[in-house]
């Protein structure tokens, strides 16, 4: 299978916001649980993801991160914006939020 590694940009990546670095959480997509790399007040990246979600799919979201010991959690979609068949990443934006989960992330970041 040929490998996926568009982004949402040609040429080199600029990000909008400061991702965190995550030890501790989830990312559940197509129902497989993808260890968290990192995230932000808008989206994440993930590994292990084997599934066949490409650039552009909404595929569901289950989001599990523990913040300060206590676990935030929350549905969505999430907007594919990278898959790296080769190291096995996803890279998402959160989409299709309830206003309450997007209110609390957004504190979060704040």
């Amino acid at each position: 299978m040929a490998e996926d590694t568009s982004s949402a940009q040609s040429g080199p990546e600029m990000r909008r916001e400061i991702r965190e670095p995550v030890s501790d959480g989830t990312a559940q997509i197509d129902g497989a649980d993808c260890p968290l790399i990192d995230w932000s007040a808008s989206g994440f990246l993930a590994s292990g993801y084997r599934g066949a979600a490409k650039r552009g799919d909404r595929p569901e979201l289950h989001f599990t991160v523990h913040l300060k010991g206590e676990p935030f959690y929350f549905h969505c979609k999430a907007l594919i914006v990278r898959v790296d068949r080769a190291k096995q990443h996803v890279a998402g934006v959160f989409v299709d939020m309830d206003v309450e989960d997007r209110l609390a992330i957004n504190q979060y970041f704040e």
